[in-house]
């Protein structure tokens, strides 16, 4: 064999040499962006054309396609780190008379996606900087809310919130709305014992409302221990808008029988503060 290999590699130091050199140069392609498509219109549904998207612009439809962008990489420094490296990717949705919104999100081993990896967002609503809300018609609808301990900052969802909302604003809503939800990393949002707390609210065009507060324990820490149960509590009410900032809840459970300012409004996503509050209260 080793006659054989003689006579065919004089030089074996030079054959060393080029696979080593082969194995440095060598390269793997990586993934930076998907390719991303999707719509923009308004608040009626109506395509805007002409809307920027990162570094290209939507058409008479308001579709756009950004398209998928990659890097090579050395071979040999990709096999050290044992792992596919994270993309993250954030860009901005840009046009005038309307609030600017931004794509982004993040895959901790999304740079090992093959060629052709593609990222649909669907539709993508805009508001005006100037956009008005039939509010009555908005809120009648069914919408899961969250709140803090005093009930005095409601945090609400609409039901289709995940096929709606897709922006960034939608996710820094969304991460408020579930850490007043859950013991979120014991985030300390909930009174004690309690590990979920939510309402369901079903509100009905003719200002009939109806609600389920739903309840999860910690056996940890109740005095009633594993044996108690999940509580679904489910009563009825009514509800005003007697102007264009104020809600007004009337109904079988008190702690929500007040009136409250609106703080923040989008078509997916509402938060509401006590009129008793000089400032709503956003915490993080």
């Amino acid at each position: 064999m080793r006659q054989i290999f003689k006579l065919y590699c004089p030089h074996k130091r030079l054959f060393y040499w080029a696979i080593l050199l082969l194995l440095v140069s060598s390269c793997i392609s990586r993934l930076a962006r998907p390719e991303i498509t999707g719509v923009i219109v308004d608040y009626q549904k109506k395509p805007i054309a002409n809307c920027t998207v990162g570094e290209v612009k939507t058409n008479a439809k308001g579709e756009f396609c950004l398209p998928e962008q990659r890097y090579n990489k050395f071979f040999l420094t990709e096999i050290f780190q044992m792992e596919a490296p994270p993309i993250f990717v954030s860009e901005d949705i840009e046009k005038e008379g309307y609030i600017s919104e931004r794509i982004k999100f993040f895959d901790r081993y999304g740079g090992g996606a093959p060629k052709g990896t593609q990222y649909p967002m669907d539709t993508i609503v805009l508001n005006k900087t100037n956009q008005h809300f039939d509010i009555p018609k908005l809120l009648s609808d069914t919408w899961e809310m969250s709140a803090n301990k005093q009930l005095d900052t409601l945090y609400l969802i609409k039901k289709d919130f995940f096929e709606t909302c897709k922006t960034h604003r939608c996710g820094e809503f969304y991460q408020l709305h579930s850490i007043h939800r859950d013991q979120y990393y014991h985030s300390g949002k909930l009174p004690e014992g309690i590990l979920s707390r939510h309402y369901l609210l079903h509100f009905q065009t003719q200002g009939s409302l109806e609600i389920q507060k739903i309840l999860h324990y910690d056996h940890r820490v109740t005095d009633a221990g594993s044996n108690r149960g999940n509580d679904t509590l489910s009563v009825t009410g009514k509800w005003q808008f007697p102007d264009k900032r104020t809600v007004v809840f009337d109904s079988s459970l008190p702690e929500l029988n007040t009136s409250y300012k609106i703080a923040t409004l989008d078509f997916s996503y509402i938060m509401l503060a006590k009129s008793t509050v000089k400032e709503p209260v956003v915490e993080k």
